[in-house]
C-alpha cells in the first residue's frame, strides 16, 4: 500500500485526478454521448491492459472515472491506469 506521500507525488504527474478516500478520481465532460461511448470503449481497451476494473458513473455527457486496487488501497497500477486514460481523452 501507497503512503501518502507516494500518492501525493503521483498526484502531481497526473492532470486534475484527485484522491477520494482511498481511489483516485477524475470527471471528462464530452460534446456528445456517442463521444462518451467512444471513451468508454477505449477504457475497456485499458482494462484488457491492466486486467484493472475502474468505477465508471455516467451522466449525459460527464464521465467520473475512480481507480483503487482492491484490498491494497491505491498502488502504482491505479496511477498508470489514470496516466493512459489521461491520453486516450486527450
Amino acid at each position: 500500500m501507497m503512503t501518502l506521500g507516494d500518492i501525493s507525488k503521483n498526484l502531481e504527474k497526473l492532470h486534475n485526478w484527485s484522491l477520494d478516500a482511498n481511489s483516485i478520481t477524475k470527471e471528462f465532460e464530452f460534446n456528445n454521448f456517442n463521444e462518451v461511448l467512444g471513451f468508454l470503449s477505449k477504457i475497456a481497451e485499458l482494462v484488457d491492459k491492466y486486467e484493472h476494473y475502474p468505477t465508471i458513473l455516467i451522466s449525459k455527457n460527464q464521465v467520473r472515472t475512480s481507480l483503487t486496487t482492491i484490498g491494497s488501497g491505491l498502488t502504482e497500477k491505479d496511477f498508470n491506469f489514470a496516466k493512459d486514460i489521461d491520453k486516450i481523452s486527450a
